[in-house]
């Protein structure tokens, strides 16, 4: 598939966030990208991008954090976080196609509800500010079933050209 530039939409698959992103298993932490919304048309301030994914209990930090009490690292929340955003932020338009967005900076991190297996978040990242060459954005992962925070922040990322090269 073609690299693209991200608009509003929805449904986007693990294979067409795969010719986006350039994390692969196991550290591609999102397996959809349920829907992008612009408050604006084609503007990419106030842009929202939801993200659901099922905890099965299958995933590789499990088997460390923690052996019969298995938590999701705060730092594999963050990073999730970090992924959907990033996947909101690509645009050739303003790059071309050999480039990545790098996460650079994280304020305000607060985990209020530990994530465990058989659970279903809901990850939603907003757009604060769009620059091409640096954006911010704020995340929030909530338990899908009871509306639960369960980490929120907000993230700093920047455009480079240095990581792009991937299959």
């Amino acid at each position: 598939m073609a690299r693209e530039t991200v608009r509003a939409g929805r449904n986007f698959d693990l294979e067409r966030i795969k010719s986006i992103l350039p994390h692969r298993e196991p550290f591609l932490l999102i397996d959809s990208v349920d829907e992008v919304v612009d408050a604006e048309p084609d503007v990419k301030k106030g842009r929202k991008i939801i993200s659901y994914k099922k905890i099965t209990g299958d995933e590789f930090y499990f088997r460390g954090h923690f052996p019969g009490n298995p938590v999701m690292p705060g730092v594999l929340m963050v990073e999730t976080m970090a992924q959907v955003g990033a996947f909101g932020l690509y645009d050739h338009d303003d790059h071309g196609p050999d480039y990545a967005v790098l996460f650079m900076g994280i304020d305000n991190v607060r985990f209020r509800k530990v994530v465990t297996p058989g659970m279903t978040i809901r990850i939603e990242v907003e757009v604060l500010n769009y620059k091409p060459s640096r954006s911010k954005f704020h995340g929030v992962i909530t338990d899908s079933a009871t509306g639960e925070v369960c980490c929120e922040a907000e993230m700093i990322a920047a455009a480079s050209t240095r990581l792009r090269k991937f299959q």
